[in-house]
């Protein structure tokens, strides 16, 4: 065993995907693309089109969540603390080992995308019967169930379009030097947190114990940072999110817990030699998986 390395906890760390989804979407476009052409050689474009938006929908979600086993393989990342000032000031760390957000993966990004436009569609559709500016899909569909379906597909569409251009922006900004990613940063005198809802930076001197917690019946993991009341955060705690990162969640666990209780060894944060001890955590958690 790796010096220093700890589990976060049985069933609260990283999300396994079956990789056999990744042949069930490609076999659903391939599928998606035959009723497409059959039908628009026959000339009925409105199926083709449904069955077009559906397969590839679909098809993009199946390939994306097999796509998302592989979420968590990379090691911390060596950034310039600057990235992550939020002010003039010149940050108290020069470099900070990141533990990146994760995103979706792209496909199903487009997915998420596909299925706004195509709810938004519906939606605008049913409106427009409900108006009287286009004809009625059948002469039985009442006034109650257009309007339903107008206000659901709305919502669904707002809902996955919210989706996809947070995972759009936290992509871009995860591969962007000029724009701040979001993660966990650890530095040699600070711990910094930008993740969605929180947002803080913490001496390593004002975490008293870094403890495994959970949220939302317990339905949440997270890392529980209990704080000095020096550190100035309300409730003398800081919640982080144990998931979602580019990084194994017991490798960040570890992380957290050792440089709290060896002062003398976060030196290394920011340096090389604290890269080899992260990427050493890194490799025993995705082995033991």
């Amino acid at each position: 065993m790796v010096e220093g390395f700890e589990r976060y906890g049985r069933g609260m760390g990283a999300r396994r995907y079956p990789w056999l989804t990744v042949p069930i979407g490609i076999l659903v476009l391939i599928w998606g693309g035959y009723v497409v052409v059959t039908n628009a050689l026959e000339g009925d474009w409105l199926v083709a089109i449904g069955v077009g938006w559906f397969s590839l929908a679909l098809g993009l979600g199946g390939i994306g969540v097999g796509f998302a086993n592989r979420a968590d393989v990379q090691d911390f990342v060596l950034r310039d603390a600057a990235v992550w000032a939020d002010s003039d000031e010149p940050p108290p760390d020069a470099r900070v080992h990141l533990a990146r957000m994760r995103a979706l993966p792209y496909p199903l990004v487009v997915c998420a995308a596909l299925f706004a436009l195509g709810m938004a569609l519906i939606s605008a559709t049913a409106l427009l019967q409900l108006l009287g500016l286009v004809p009625r899909a059948a002469d039985d569909v009442s006034t109650g169930t257009l309007l339903l379906a107008a206000a659901g597909s709305a919502v669904l569409a707002g809902i996955g379009g919210w989706l996809a251009r947070q995972h759009a922006t936290r992509k871009w900004r995860g591969g962007a030097l000029s724009r701040r990613p979001e993660g966990v940063a650890l530095g040699e005198r600070e711990v910094l947190v930008r993740v969605p809802g929180y947002d803080a930076e913490i001496a390593w001197a004002h975490i008293l114990a870094v403890r495994p917690d959970a949220i939302r019946d317990g339905m949440a993991p997270v890392f529980r940072l209990e704080l000095s009341p020096e550190a100035g955060i309300r409730g003398d705690a800081q919640l982080i999110p144990a998931g979602g990162y580019s990084v194994p969640t017991d490798a960040l666990y570890s992380a957290l817990r050792w440089y709290r209780a060896h002062p003398e060894a976060r030196h290394e944060l920011g340096r090389e030699a604290g890269g080899r001890r992260l990427a050493d955590w890194c490799r025993l958690a995705r082995k033991l998986r």
